[in-house]
């Protein structure tokens, strides 16, 4: 399918619809700071998991999982940092 100037701005709704909802999925994340369950948790996760050093003799699968929670939680970090930009 071939694309000519009359179809530019077609995916303008679709972008927009995008953005809105990746901030909706955002704002979810909130519920980290303004639930103390949430806050609790998170800071503990923080503390032990995303803060835990991996061995140097550790096996590639302790250090790829220990990766792994880093990125969960260093993630909910940036969706919880984004939503307070918006």
């Amino acid at each position: 399918m071939s694309t000519d100037f009359l179809d530019i701005g077609v995916g303008d709704k679709q972008r927009q619809d995008q953005v809105a909802e990746g901030r909706r999925i955002a704002a979810l994340y909130t519920v980290f700071e303004t639930d103390e369950r949430g806050r609790e948790l998170l800071r503990m996760w923080t503390e032990t998991l995303m803060n835990k050093r991996t061995p140097t003799n550790a096996p590639h699968t302790e250090y790829s999982a220990n990766e792994a929670v880093r990125a969960l939680i260093a993630g909910i970090h940036q969706q919880i940092k984004l939503a307070k930009s918006i």
